[in-house]
């Protein structure tokens, strides 16, 4: 008498599974800033070898799908964290090209050949990443668009001369704020007040 047990693995390709999450402070090489970044896509994974996951994962009894998913979405996400913050420091990629999605392809490309190491064993497959996106908040991009445009600036007028004239012309641009806001003692616009918001404004 033989008794056996048989188990049904589904081997086609699982899509469309969600994940997300924060990757932290990235440093923008263009601009030295920490910004904080995010991701967040979908991706699909198939099973390869049925006996590895029975064996090295679901184990011996009935399993539901969603757990070998929510364990898969822990993997790619731990995998973007990493693979996306040395890929950007390494690269030197402007994080704004990043989050434009310029480098999509490359992204996938890469986290999927270092999915393998991390899902092998489980007979697992991530086939591909579907559309994903690496965000930074509004107020970053403000901050790093402001900062390039700078740099930029510099760039054009040439030097430490450059960066002293773009630091004076930031200081006028200060001063001149400075005296549409008036202040001071006494006449409330007039020589005092003027004075006075250009020295705030400096």
């Amino acid at each position: 008498v033989f008794i056996s047990e048989v188990f049904f693995v589904n081997t086609r390709e699982h899509s469309g599974i969600k994940f997300g999450g924060r990757i932290g402070h990235v440093e923008d090489p263009k601009s030295g800033v920490p910004v904080e970044t995010m991701v967040h896509g979908e991706f699909s994974f198939k099973v390869v070898d049925p006996e590895k996951l029975i064996i090295g994962l679901v184990g011996m009894g009935r399993a539901e799908s969603s757990m070998v998913k929510s364990w898969m979405k822990e993997q790619v996400l731990k995998v973007l964290r990493d693979d996306i913050a040395e890929l950007i420091v390494k690269q030197k990629w402007p994080l704004l090209d990043v989050t434009s999605g310029a480098y999509t392809e490359e992204i996938e490309a890469s986290v999927i050949a270092k999915m393998d190491h991390h899902v092998e064993d489980y007979g697992i497959d991530i086939v591909r990443l579907g559309n994903f996106v690496i965000g930074i908040d509004d107020e970053d991009a403000d901050n790093l668009k402001s900062l390039y445009r700078d740099a930029a600036y510099l760039r054009t007028v040439g030097g430490v001369d450059g960066y002293q004239k773009f630091a004076a012309g930031k200081a006028m641009m200060g001063a001149g704020e400075g005296m549409a806001k008036g202040g001071g003692d006494g006449d409330g616009g007039g020589g005092s007040g003027l004075m006075g918001g250009a020295g705030m404004g400096v």
